[in-house]
């Protein structure tokens, strides 16, 4: 797959500075059948203090499953934020 078919399928739903922080939710998606692909998260790994320089941990969904994506998202956040 090269980067254009990457851009016209799959859309950002969220970014993260550190690995810990989109476990659950990756987990959460993937119970929903939707695909999570995360870049930038090796280099976080191996880095952390990399993280703010190259602008986090990416992660993206597929275009047609964003809306509920972003339900969950929004629901986990809600229901975590203290």
């Amino acid at each position: 797959m090269n980067n254009n078919d990457y851009n016209d399928r799959f859309i950002l739903l969220a970014v993260f500075s550190y690995p810990h922080e989109y476990f659950v939710l990756k987990s959460l998606l993937e119970a929903e059948e939707i695909k999570v692909i995360l870049k930038d998260d090796l280099t976080v790994y191996v880095n952390p203090l990399l993280s703010q320089a190259i602008g986090g941990i990416k992660m993206y969904v597929p275009i047609e499953k964003y809306e509920r994506a972003k339900e969950i998202y929004d629901n986990y956040y809600n229901e975590n934020q203290d």
